[in-house]
């Protein structure tokens, strides 16, 4: 995955600079004094001790803007917690590259130092912590704007439910619960298809390998596919196969029922 599909999270180089172009206007308000002037009275050890706890407070919130973005894919790399904390540190690294850009820009043909003094970097720090949470702002709002979280959770809560409710023996006629099986798969795949995530790729070849194969079998065969048998025999090759495909595929997709902030709260829940 390249750095540009990771940062735009998929949306490619054109959504990439809509971001860039909402929020730089922003950042050099922030720059054209530089340190701006109420950091002009306090102390370097002051400004410093800012800037670290302002990136403290921020970072966080910016792993929650983007686990809501990345909950919104899918995805299920973008619902993982360590995804998307490299992601929030890429979003921070970026905006402390443009803060640096735009020192060059505004403050460097004025002092003539290629590097900011020892306490502008103190207030560069905070001045990117601010950035930084207005860039992932607005690229969580323009995620959020196209896309429709309820309608992602109903798709893949009507395939789960339909496959549980046919491992459990549905009241349903077997034939109408099976075909209910086979079109929320399909219309799954096709939300897949559109996801602009190539990391989505696997799972919907995943998902479209294994509901082919359950299309050509009986309910007997499609039984042993969602491992309802007891017998060992019943579940050789090829039908431990394609069990372990169904196992791999519902594990995806029970891990896309919570963000990646939602995992870290449920962990830190767990550990108490």
């Amino acid at each position: 995955m390249s750095l540009v599909e990771r940062i735009s999270f998929g949306r490619g180089v054109v959504s990439l600079i809509g971001m860039l172009v909402v929020s730089i206007p922003i950042l050099f308000a922030l720059l054209l004094d530089m340190p701006p002037q109420f950091f002009a009275d306090m102390t370097t050890t002051t400004i410093w001790f800012l800037g670290i706890l302002s990136t403290a407070i921020i970072f966080p919130v910016l792993f929650f803007l983007l686990s809501q973005s990345g909950y919104r894919t899918y995805s299920p790399l973008h619902h993982t917690p360590r995804y998307i904390t490299g992601t929030s540190l890429l979003f921070f690294l970026l905006s402390v590259v443009l803060v640096y850009l735009g020192y060059l820009s505004l403050v460097y043909p004025y002092h003539n130092r290629l590097f900011p003094s020892f306490k502008d970097m103190g207030a560069g720090l905070i001045i990117t912590s601010i950035y930084s949470l207005l860039l992932v702002g607005s690229h969580t709002s323009s995620i959020i704007s196209v896309t429709d979280v309820r309608q992602k959770e109903s798709k893949i809560d009507e395939f789960r439910n339909y496959v549980s409710e046919f491992r459990q023996g549905s009241h349903k006629k077997s034939s109408a619960i099976e075909q209910d099986i086979i079109d929320s798969a399909n219309s799954l795949i096709s939300e897949l298809d559109d996801e602009p995530i190539r990391a989505s790729s696997q799972i919907q070849e995943e998902l479209e390998s294994w509901i082919r194969k359950f299309e050509q079998y009986s309910t007997t065969g499609r039984n042993k596919m969602v491992g309802e048998s007891s017998s060992p025999e019943e579940m050789a090759e090829p039908w431990s196969q394609y069990y372990s495909q169904y196992v791999s595929i519902t594990k995806e997709l029970s891990d896309m029922n919570s963000s990646a902030f939602d995992k870290v709260v449920h962990a830190r829940k767990n550990d108490r």
